[in-house]
C-alpha cells in the first residue's frame, strides 16, 4: 500500500496559462521506497523564457527527501516540465512509457537525452505499458489524450481513488466537469479517460493546478500531505 504522497509545487505563473497556473510534481513513499511521478525541470533560462517563477523549496524537499534516496521515477509524458530535472537522480530506476522514452531521448535538452541513454545502457530503463504496477501499488495507464505518449497513474488508498493524471486533467475543477483539455493532442481520447474516472469516483492529482496545495493538509509552503 501507499504510506504516503505528497505534492510539490516548485513553480507558478506561465505565459500561456492563467494566473493559477502551477508547476507540481509527486512523491510516494511505499515501504522503504521513494517514488517520484515526474520530475519537473529548474533550468532558470527556460523558467524566463516561459514566464515561470521558481519556488525555493530545496529545503523543503529535504526535510523529506533527499535525491540519493530516490529510488524509482515514473514519468507522464516528455514534455519537459515533467522530465527534464530527470539527471539530479542518478541511483533510481526510471519507468515510462516506449513512446516517451523514444520522444525525450531525442528531442528533449541534452542533458535528459544523455541522462536516458546512460540509464539505458546501465540498466536503468524500465520500459512500461497499461497495466504495469509498481510493487502492485500504482497502476500505469497510456491515455494519449493531452500527447500522444501521455499518460497517468492509478492508485488507492483506503476507500479512495487517485489519479496522478499529468497534463490529461490541467485544471479539477473543469475535471469533474467533465471539460476536455484545451490542447489536446486528441480530445476523443482525453474525454473518455475524464468520464471514465469521474463516473468511477476518480479523485485528480494534476500537475498544474496550484488548487491542490489548497485541498490538502501543507506540510510546508509548497509541500501538501496527500495521503
Amino acid at each position: 500500500m501507499l504510506d504516503r504522497l505528497y505534492a510539490i509545487q516548485y513553480g507558478k505563473g506561465f505565459k500561456y496559462g492563467d494566473p493559477g497556473f502551477a508547476f507540481l510534481y509527486y512523491l510516494a513513499k511505499v515501504g522503504t521506497k521513494c517514488v517520484l511521478i515526474d520530475t519537473g525541470f529548474s533550468s532558470p533560462e527556460l523558467a524566463r523564457n516561459m514566464g515561470i517563477t521558481m519556488l525555493p523549496i530545496r529545503n523543503e524537499i529535504q526535510a523529506i527527501v533527499t535525491p540519493e534516496q530516490i529510488s524509482d521515477i515514473l514519468i507522464t509524458h516528455s514534455h519537459w516540465d515533467h522530465i527534464d530535472d530527470i539527471d539530479k537522480y542518478t541511483n533510481a530506476r526510471i519507468y515510462l512509457s516506449q513512446k516517451t522514452f523514444d520522444k525525450a531521448a531525442s528531442e528533449n535538452c541534452e542533458s535528459t537525452r544523455r541522462c536516458l541513454h546512460d540509464a539505458l545502457a546501465n540498466n536503468r530503463i524500465c520500459i512500461i505499458s497499461s497495466g504495469w504496477k509498481l510493487l502492485d501499488t500504482i497502476t500505469y495507464e497510456a491515455v494519449g489524450g493531452h500527447t500522444e505518449d501521455s499518460g497517468v497513474f492509478f492508485f488507492e488508498h483506503g476507500d479512495k481513488k487517485y489519479c496522478i493524471t499529468g497534463d490529461e486533467c490541467f485544471s479539477i475543477d473543469y475535471f469533474r466537469s467533465n471539460i476536455a483539455i484545451d490542447n489536446a493532442y486528441d480530445v476523443g481520447k482525453n474525454v473518455r479517460f475524464t468520464n471514465r474516472c469521474n463516473e468511477a469516483g476518480v479523485i485528480p492529482l494534476p500537475s498544474h493546478d496550484g488548487s491542490v496545495l489548497l485541498r490538502y493538509s501543507l506540510g510546508s509552503e509548497n509541500i501538501a500531505q496527500i495521503v
